[in-house]
């Protein structure tokens, strides 16, 4: 019984034309897609109290030589004293302390000289590793201040809700609370 349909279905779809057959769907190109409902951080963008946005260039080494980012400059502004740089996806921040963070969205404040790093930080110095939702790096005392992460050092990790880093007697000493 099922040799039979099987023969007949067989049959059908091979007479079948290819007129016969509905239209494939067009997929939109990416030159078509629509912008996001919702943008992380909407409040900055509509606080006018705030500076413009822009983007690194591809290696730029800024304050000095104390962090370096990649991606794209907007170059509509060329004072960054009072600028808030913006970058998204694929964050590598690189330090002349040996820190090297990995994240997806990098916000720049000139005016505060802070680099928060938000979602799925990954922060890696000295053998210890960082993961967690954010991180605040400072660039004037080229410390950092994290909010629940959690630090690994093989074979223990920690968590807590905040873990900072200090210089005590020319030593690194973590405070978590």
């Amino acid at each position: 019984m099922r040799r039979p349909f099987a023969l007949f279905l067989l049959t059908f779809l091979l007479a079948a034309s290819q007129d016969d057959l509905p239209a494939p769907l067009l997929s939109r190109s990416p030159d078509t897609l629509t912008e996001p409902d919702e943008d992380p951080i909407s409040d900055l963008l509509n606080n006018s109290s705030q500076a413009p946005f822009a983007t690194l260039p591809t290696g730029v080494e800024m304050y000095g030589r104390t962090i370096r980012l990649d991606g794209s400059i907007n170059q509509d502004n060329p004072s960054a004293s009072d600028t808030i740089v913006r970058y998204i996806g694929d964050i590598q921040l690189k330090t002349d302390t040996g820190l090297k963070a990995y994240a997806d969205l990098a916000l720049i404040n000139f005016s505060e000289k802070t680099v928060q790093l938000t979602g799925n930080v990954s922060l890696y110095q000295d053998g210890l590793m960082y993961r967690g939702e954010s991180s605040v790096f400072n660039l004037e005392t080229k410390s950092f201040e994290t909010k629940n992460l959690r630090l690994g050092f093989s074979p223990i990790m920690l968590k807590a809700k905040s873990i900072r880093q200090i210089i005590s007697d020319d030593r690194k000493v973590f405070v978590a609370e």
